[in-house]
C-alpha cells in the first residue's frame, strides 16, 4: 500500500511540474510572437534634413533649427543644433514628412551681464545667463521659413541666409 502512495503522490507531483512548465513554456512563446511581430517601422516617414544656415554672410556659430509641422497633421516637432554654421536633423531617422514651418534661433548672453561677467566659460550655466536673440523674429517667432518633405524623398539639403 505505501508503494501505491508513493507512486501516486510521485506521479501526481511529476505531472504538476510538467503541466506548470508546459504554461511556462507557452507563456513565453506568446512573448517572443509578441515582440517579434512583423509589425514594421512605427511612427511617420521621415526624411534627413541637413545644410548650412548663414547669418549676416557668416556662418551661424551656434543655435537651433526646428521643424514645427502644419497644425493638425498630428507630426512631431525635429530638430538639431546648429554649430558653425552646419545642421543636421536625423535624430529619430529625420524630419517627419509634411509641411514644416523652420524656426531658428541664436542666442548671446546681454550686454549688461557681458559687462559684468565677461564671455561666458565651457562649463557656464547657460539656464541661469539673461540672454538676447541675435536672429530676427521673421526667421523664428514670426517665421517666414518653410519646407514640404515629400514621402520617399530621402536625404535633402536646405541651406539658409538669414539677414538682419
Amino acid at each position: 500500500m505505501l508503494e501505491t502512495v508513493t507512486n501516486g503522490l510521485v506521479g501526481h507531483i511529476v505531472r504538476g511540474r510538467f503541466a506548470a512548465l508546459c504554461k511556462l513554456l507557452s507563456v513565453f512563446i506568446v512573448l517572443v510572437a509578441i515582440f517579434t511581430s512583423g509589425c514594421g517601422p512605427s511612427g511617420p516617414e521621415r526624411v534627413i534634413v541637413s545644410g548650412t544656415v548663414m547669418h549676416n554672410g557668416r556662418p551661424l556659430a551656434k543655435g537651433q533649427i526646428r521643424f514645427i509641422p502644419e497644425k493638425g497633421s498630428g507630426m512631431p516637432m525635429s530638430g538639431a543644433a546648429i554649430v558653425e554654421g552646419k545642421y543636421v536633423a536625423d535624430s529619430q531617422g529625420g524630419v517627419p514628412v509634411a509641411k514644416h514651418k523652420i524656426q531658428i534661433e541664436s542666442w548671446r548672453p546681454t550686454e549688461k551681464w557681458l559687462k559684468k561677467n565677461g564671455e561666458p566659460g565651457p562649463d557656464a550655466m547657460w539656464d541661469m545667463i539673461p540672454k538676447d536673440q541675435i536672429i530676427p523674429e521673421k526667421y523664428n517667432v514670426r517665421t517666414e521659413l518653410e519646407i514640404t518633405l515629400e514621402p520617399g524623398s530621402g536625404k535633402i539639403t536646405r541651406n539658409f541666409e538669414l539677414i538682419n
